[in-house]
């Protein structure tokens, strides 16, 4: 099938621009500027696609906290498992709020990230720091359920807390490293100085 004939059944490719369809292919944020429409500006495709990013974060952000609202407020859902998935969907809400932060002062002020000050560099370390906290309480969850099938009469909120000292802590023994090294780095761009 030639290029004119896939254009003609594939009614997505024919209302857009032409090149867009193979920008959307591969699209990430970090080959966002290397677009090749001619009637779109980089600077207007990065910022139609923050829009969307930040779109994206606030539904999530509004379901974790109605989930946890749920969960809170209903004294019968309380177990191990959901006290893991309560603090799953904590981590994943302030990740979500955190990056609407960033997309609202960092990403819409060039000059805050030229000038890499202590704010835009605290809250890119804290920003990590709770992206780490999704995959270690993701992690927690499949432990969890993974303990709960091989060992039936495994005691749960031993496990529990085993799990809470593994899903907080070590997301920020990661974090200082990476930050201990932001600020040992000789790169002036990169130091914490």
């Amino acid at each position: 099938m030639n290029n004119e004939q896939l254009e003609k059944t594939n009614s997505v490719t024919t209302i857009l621009p032409p090149g867009v369809m193979e920008l959307m292919n591969d699209l990430t944020p970090s080959n966002v500027f290397h677009v090749t429409h001619e009637s779109t500006k980089p600077e207007e495709w990065a910022q139609q696609l923050n829009i969307i990013y930040e779109i994206g974060y606030t539904i999530s952000l509004i379901a974790l906290i109605l989930s946890l609202g749920i969960l809170t407020y209903f004294r019968s859902l309380r177990c191990a498992r959901i006290t893991i998935h309560m603090n799953l969907f904590a981590s994943f809400a302030v990740n979500n709020l955190l990056w609407l932060i960033w997309y609202a002062f960092i990403v819409t002020n060039t000059e805050l990230i030229h000038a890499n000050g202590i704010s835009c560099r605290l809250l890119h370390i804290i920003l990590h720091y709770f992206l780490l906290t999704n995959y270690s309480w993701m992690l927690c969850e499949g432990f969890y359920l993974h303990t709960i099938l091989v060992s039936a009469f495994s005691n749960e909120h031993k496990l529990v807390k085993c799990l809470m000292s593994i899903g907080w802590p070590v997301p920020a023994i990661v974090v200082l490293i990476y930050a201990s090294l932001r600020f040992t780095s000789s790169d002036a761009a990169d130091s914490m100085k």
